[in-house]
């Protein structure tokens, strides 16, 4: 699972752990953390990314993932635009 602060703000730990234990596919979990967020009063946007993998692919995953946050945790780069 992988998320925005829309949803970690309004949803503790232990039950979105809890949620994803109890629902079958991705999109029930995705649904129902959604529902519970807004139910909580969630007022920034909630983005989530729900996806159950394989344990042979999950090297590959955390790869994936750890490149992410390094892309995202950068600050912008700035670059002027080129002159005419």
């Amino acid at each position: 699972l992988l998320a925005s602060d829309g949803l970690n703000k309004m949803v503790e730990d232990e039950e979105i752990s809890r949620i994803i234990q109890q629902n079958s596919t991705p999109i029930h979990v995705v649904d129902t953390l959604i529902a519970m967020s807004r139910s909580a009063g969630g007022v920034d946007n909630i983005t989530i990314l729900c996806a159950r993998v394989a344990v042979k692919a999950q090297g590959a995953l955390h790869d994936f993932v750890s490149k992410i946050f390094a892309l995202t945790s950068r600050p912008a780069e700035v670059r002027e635009a080129p002159r005419r």
